[in-house]
């Protein structure tokens, strides 16, 4: 049996093996800063718990906790959204002919 989240025994034919849950999970505001920000600093950490993005964190235990996975195609969704926005508010050019 192979432990979870180890990279032992993996095999090309294994779907998705980074989505593994003990790799996808991030626990603690600390954890959950660093992947988003770069760096876990005061501010960093504040905005976990503020969480002005509406990021989908839940506690696990004490914990405040978050998947990678969910984080990513929440952030590819929000960029979507910006540039549909910006589409449409930009003004039409119109074409003479």
């Amino acid at each position: 049996m192979k432990a979870v989240g180890s990279n032992q025994g993996l095999t090309s034919n294994d779907p998705a093996p980074e989505l593994a849950p003990a790799t996808n999970l991030l626990l603690g505001a600390e954890s959950i800063a660093l992947y988003i920000y770069g760096k876990a600093g005061r501010k960093e950490v504040r905005d976990v718990y503020r969480n002005p993005f509406g990021f989908s964190f839940f506690k696990h235990g004490n914990a405040i906790a978050a998947l990678k996975s969910t984080i990513l195609a929440e952030l590819h969704a929000a960029e979507r959204a910006a540039q549909e926005a910006l589409r449409r508010a930009r003004p039409q050019k119109l074409a003479w002919s």
